[in-house]
């Protein structure tokens, strides 16, 4: 008895010319399409859409990732984990304890502190989604506003990258210190 071999997805050329292929593609959730094949490596080449957004046409029985559709992707896949920085976001996760002693420092309190708080992390958040960006990932599968509560945005990210979550849990610790 012969093993089957796993059927491989059907070519451009069974369905219709490269040029008539209408893709539909995902964005926030919904399905957004029909859109030229020029149209949809447009959207990947202004960084719109990334090699793991879901993309249909056609011939296809289900969605499949960017990466995985008979397209020329002319841009190479995202760095690997070990290859985007990370001390922001460890700047991020000491934060509280830094936060603190500069609260200490100068002497304010209250809302002061929150926002002083707020303003850091955003803007060390945005850093560090704009690199997640060059390397090549969807920063967009972090979710919108995670970036507004620490911990889930530290834990997304070592999801996202498959980096540990050891930033995350240095960022509790350093919230238990800093409010002692």
């Amino acid at each position: 008895m012969e093993a089957q071999a796993t059927p491989a997805l059907p070519s451009l050329e069974e369905s219709t010319s490269t040029e008539d292929t209408e893709w539909y593609y995902a964005a926030a959730g919904t399905r957004v399409g029909p859109v030229t094949q020029e149209a949809l490596l447009t959207l990947v080449a202004e960084s719109k859409l990334f090699r793991n957004s879901l993309v249909w046409r056609k011939g296809l029985s289900n969605w499949i990732r960017l990466d995985q559709a008979e397209l020329p992707l002319n841009d190479p896949p995202p760095l690997q984990e070990n290859a985007i920085q990370d001390w922001i976001v460890w700047l991020m996760a000491f934060a509280p304890i830094f936060l603190r002693i500069l609260q200490t420092a100068v002497g304010y309190s209250g809302a002061i502190a929150f926002g002083v708080a707020f303003i850091s992390y955003a803007v060390l958040a945005s850093i560090d989604l704009q690199n997640i960006k060059k390397a090549g990932n969807d920063p967009g599968a972090l979710g919108q506003g995670w970036v507004f509560f620490v911990p889930v945005y530290l834990w997304k990210r070592a999801k996202l990258l498959r980096q540990s979550q050891a930033y995350f849990w240095v960022f509790i610790g350093a919230l238990v210190v800093s409010s002692l």
